[in-house]
């Protein structure tokens, strides 16, 4: 499948599937990697989004870096790079309802919401370890899953911690 937005070097390196609502650095699809068929979440971050060059070094040096990292409330990429003006990273596909739409169905059991706020306070910890902050949380990047396993997603555009 075609899709305009999507450079042509990450043509060649990903089938790209269906796409996803985009997120608010760029466009997302489902995509898989060709090298290793590695299936997932390819999120192009748009140059727009990082206006200057120490934001696109920054950005590009925290990707790496959560890279490295292994956590099971975090969603991190598998896979990082850049493709014409865009920053662009793999991760996982994450299956689950986002903590938005859990909120909307009614209140929580004291012992759900006490594993949730685990479970974020985990994934957090894990980044601030590393040196890096999860800037932009918010409940659409957090997934809770069947079982109640919570992933946080997106977390690529970190800042620096201080």
């Amino acid at each position: 499948m075609s899709h305009p937005s999507v450079p042509d070097s990450l043509r060649e390196r990903f089938d790209i599937h269906d796409p996803i609502e985009p997120g608010s650095t760029g466009p997302r699809f489902r995509a898989t990697d060709k090298s290793n068929g590695r299936e997932g979440v390819l999120v192009l971050v748009d140059a727009s989004a990082l206006p200057s060059s120490s934001d696109r070094q920054r950005v590009r040096r925290e990707l790496a870096k959560q890279a490295t990292l292994s956590h099971p409330q975090l969603a991190l990429p598998l896979v990082t790079g850049e493709a014409g003006k865009n920053l662009y990273y793999l991760r996982d596909d994450v299956p689950g309802t986002t903590l938005r739409t859990r909120l909307g169905s009614g209140p929580f059991q004291p012992s759900e919401a006490l594993a949730i706020i685990t479970q974020i306070a985990a994934g957090l910890d894990e980044l601030h370890r590393a040196g890096l902050l999860f800037r932009d949380l918010k409940p659409e990047r957090v997934v809770v899953q069947d079982g109640g396993n919570v992933m946080l997603l997106e977390a690529g555009l970190a800042a620096e911690a201080l």
